[in-house]
């Protein structure tokens, strides 16, 4: 009797000294990540603050450096201006009107296309050297045959967008569907004969990944679409606001537009982010 409760005693010591250091060294790893985290962040803002204060001390002592970079203070103003007279608003909100309408349709239309890629071969087969075609040429060469089909409003730079979303959304899916294992397509048509069923179980997991990291870059190409697009013939946005400041060599002006447009791309970064992190929410509604 006395040896068992000996032995419980050390067992159960053993017991406490083991769980004792894995609190601590699960504690030690979370200190020293959150020192880490805290280094980093002291050193982006001390080298962004020196960044920012040298960039202001040549900007007013330099006329010519002004010229042509600006300072943090004159894009600070005029960023607050163009934003409480609501001017810059009004281009914001065209420009993220197209470019999420391209993005939708180019994303959909690739989306869908590839599937049909994926069950008709013969769509392959024949589609296959246009796509190559579209791939291999800088798709804003075809700005001027976009213009005579659509003239120069709205229609024109969604398309132009619609084009680059919807090829890059079509070779990657493509290329993701040519990775699933044959074995195990093989194995789920013999159990089954529901293709939606089959792609809601097996292909849609294992492609998701691959699409939402497609979004990533088509929206990106989505963006460069329309600014392009506004560029070349627009009324408004932010790519004709930054045309206009060129013309009259405003540089505060321009850097305020690509603030504008890094906080479009940002916003449309947190969410396909979002959606990244939800994917398995996103997958219930489907399986």
């Amino acid at each position: 009797m006395v040896s068992i409760v000996l032995f419980l005693n050390k067992f159960g010591i053993r017991c406490l000294v083991k769980n004792v250091v894995a609190i601590l060294r699960i504690m030690r790893e979370r200190l020293v990540n959150s020192l880490s985290t805290v280094y980093y962040l002291i050193g982006s803002f001390l080298i962004n603050t020196i960044f920012l204060v040298v960039w202001e001390y040549y900007s007013k002592n330099s006329n010519q450096f002004r010229f042509l970079f600006s300072s943090p203070t004159l894009i600070y103003t005029a960023f607050l201006e163009e934003t409480l007279s609501g001017n810059i608003i009004n281009d914001f909100s065209q420009t993220a009107f197209e470019i999420s309408l391209s993005f939708i349709i180019g994303f959909i239309i690739g989306f869908l296309l590839s599937i049909i890629l994926n069950y008709i071969k013969l769509f392959k087969i024949i589609l296959t050297p246009y796509l190559f075609i579209l791939n291999i040429i800088p798709i804003f060469i075809l700005a001027p045959i976009v213009i005579v089909w659509f003239g120069v409003g709205t229609r024109m730079r969604v398309f132009i967008g619609f084009i680059g979303v919807f090829l890059y959304i079509v070779n990657t899916i493509s290329r993701s569907f040519s990775k699933l294992n044959s074995k195990h397509m093989a194995i789920l048509n013999s159990i089954s004969s529901n293709h939606f069923k089959i792609f809601n179980i097996y292909i849609l997991p294992t492609i998701l990944d691959d699409l939402i990291n497609s979004m990533k870059g088509s929206i990106r190409l989505s963006v460069v679409g329309i600014i392009i697009g506004e560029f070349i013939a627009s009324q408004n946005g932010l790519g004709r606001f930054i045309l206009k400041a060129s013309y009259f060599f405003n540089m505060t002006q321009i850097l305020v537009g690509v603030i504008y447009i890094i906080i479009l791309c940002f916003t449309f970064e947190i969410l396909i982010y979002f959606l990244q992190i939800n994917k398995k929410t996103i997958l219930s509604w489907f399986i």
